[in-house]
């Protein structure tokens, strides 16, 4: 039973912190193609 919840709390954690990851690409891909519009 512990198990299961530990299991479930890490598989949370896994999806809040591929969604964050997911986040900084893109915002990271959006400054680069902000910077390369300006640089034209």
């Amino acid at each position: 039973m512990e198990l299961k919840a530990i299991l479930y709390v890490r598989e949370k954690i896994g999806n809040i912190d591929s969604r964050i990851l997911h986040g900084v690409e893109s915002l990271i891909i959006f400054t680069l193609l902000v910077i390369y519009i300006i640089s034209m």
